[in-house]
């Protein structure tokens, strides 16, 4: 995650830095701890 805004940031895409630092991380919580229900048949 550090290396995508790094890259992003040199390259002066602040929408991508954004992306990177709020919305990636917000979507592995989600992952982890919203999206942990039983598989049902």
């Amino acid at each position: 995650m550090f290396v995508a805004a790094r890259r992003a940031y040199h390259a002066d895409s602040w929408p991508w830095v954004l992306v990177v630092i709020l919305f990636w991380p917000l979507s592995y919580v989600y992952a982890l701890a919203v999206n942990r229900g039983e598989q049902r048949a």
